[in-house]
């Protein structure tokens, strides 16, 4: 990210998302009658028309639709929905264990993980944690055993937050949707507890796919999501009450870049300069994913710290000035000579703690503070997250009683989907390289 480059077009304001879709493929190690392959196949082309149904705009960067699939192959099942998928169009990234046999079609996106075992259950499970953590949607197809390495998958993925398509084996059941966050549509017990299950209907698939990609209804919350992408680079910050009072208790020297912003101030380049030197510049990931992260972390970075220098230097200003109206009125009772002109001043320095607590509430100071500075710690870790392979975001999963979704959860979930599947190998030996990279870049 080239701060001089942000400098130079006033207009910059913070990167928006692309828009980036993952279907994981879950299959169960029997063998599976051709006709729920089939089922399973007709979900392929749903899943792209109700995406393509979708108006992104004016959430997602312009440009087509990032959308692919992601299997570990650990079963002949999961080999024939990789066959269907890549005949209907869909990119191919796959995830298995070091040294195994890999497809037969060209592969996009490719990540090998050390997980050696005796038992193919237990060999095939990292691969699959990494299907879960890196897809937007996951197509199970399995009998509905409970005692299997998919059933495993699909509580991990319904357990995170994750929505599963289960196609059965049986013809006569209908294929279900589970998912934590169904609370606009009707639900039903599900056999997974936390989740909900609906009917996969046209009208259900749809919604499930506008609930993913697109950001909360709430008008509020969009409107909130439209103001961070419109907010401008701030160079300067002239509230500095904060920034003084720091200096005035000996606690922080008064510097420049208390008034003087830069999108990439020399401290956080040097935070992500050593995360870069340890990770060896993202062998394992790859430079672009990790380039989009830093640069939306950036922003939400310097856009935290603008509204918090001016939230803090606000509330210094009103009880500054409160003790100067609290002076002013006991002066007034000591002296006969000043009363008129010291009590214009008061009701002045009443007038403006009153103009300046309304700005601040107005422009939402606090919450701008607070919603942007949890964008800009929630993205940090997807730095270590992604490099680790079957590492997820933190994720929101709904239940009865939880606060409604804020659009700060949809961003952060968008930048994930937008870093993509990491790729390269993770072998014995850089595990212990990724530990020690996670245990000194991000808990110093």
């Amino acid at each position: 990210m080239n701060d001089d480059a942000s400098l130079a077009n006033p207009q910059a304001t913070p990167p928006r998302p692309r828009l980036c879709f993952t279907v994981g493929l879950i299959g169960q190690h029997h063998a599976t009658p051709s006709q729920a392959l089939d089922r399973a196949a007709d979900l392929f082309d749903e899943v792209r028309s109700g995406i393509e149904a979708i108006n992104p705009q004016p959430w997602f960067r312009p440009g087509r639709t990032d959308l692919r699939v992601l299997a570990s192959l650990s079963t002949d099942t999961e080999r024939q929905l990789v066959d269907r998928a890549v005949t209907a169009g869909y990119p191919l990234g796959i995830v298995q264990s070091v040294g195994a046999a890999g497809p037969d079609q060209a592969v996009e996106y490719r990540l090998e993980l050390h997980c050696k075992s005796a038992c193919n259950d237990t060999a095939d499970a990292l691969p699959r944690a990494a299907v879960v953590a890196h897809s937007s949607l996951i197509i199970a197809v399995w009998d509905g055993s409970g005692r299997c390495g998919a059933a495993e998958a699909v509580a991990r993925a319904v357990a995170a937050g994750v929505p599963v398509i289960h196609v059965p084996i049986d013809p006569a059941e209908p294929v279900r949707l589970l998912w934590s966050g169904f609370t606009a549509l009707t639900p039903m017990q599900s056999d997974f507890g936390v989740a909900t299950a609906e009917p996969c209907t046209t009208a259900a698939l749809a919604a499930l796919l506008e609930a993913i990609i697109l950001p909360p209804d709430d008008p509020n919350e969009r409107a909130q999501l439209r103001q961070y992408l419109e907010e401008p680079f701030h160079i300067r910050n002239l509230r500095i009450g904060y920034p003084v009072l720091l200096a005035m208790t000996g606690t922080q020297e008064l510097r420049q870049k208390a008034w003087n912003k830069r999108l990439y101030p020399p401290e956080i380049k040097t935070e992500w300069g050593r995360f870069k030197a340890m990770g060896g510049n993202y062998a394992i990931g790859n430079a672009a994913m990790m380039a989009s992260l830093e640069e939306s972390f950036l922003w939400s970075n310097h856009l935290g710290s603008h509204f918090a220098q001016t939230m803090r230097s606000a509330l210094v200003i009103n009880f500054s000035f409160s003790a100067l109206a609290v002076l002013t009125a006991l002066a007034g009772l000591i002296t006969t000579s000043f009363k008129l002109p010291l009590a214009l001043l008061e009701i002045f320095i009443i007038a403006a703690i009153i103009l300046n607590t309304r700005r601040g509430s107005q422009q939402e100071w606090q919450r701008r503070w607070l919603d942007y500075r949890s964008i800009a710690e929630r993205l940090r870790p997807f730095r270590s997250l992604k490099l680790l392979g079957i590492a997820g975001q933190p994720r929101r999963v709904e239940r009865k009683g939880t606060s409604p979704r804020r659009w700060i959860d949809w961003y952060v979930a968008a930048i994930w989907r937008e870093m993509g599947i990491p790729q390269g190998t993770i072998d014995a030996s850089q595990i212990d390289q990724l530990r020690t990279l996670v245990a000194e870049a991000e808990l110093p």
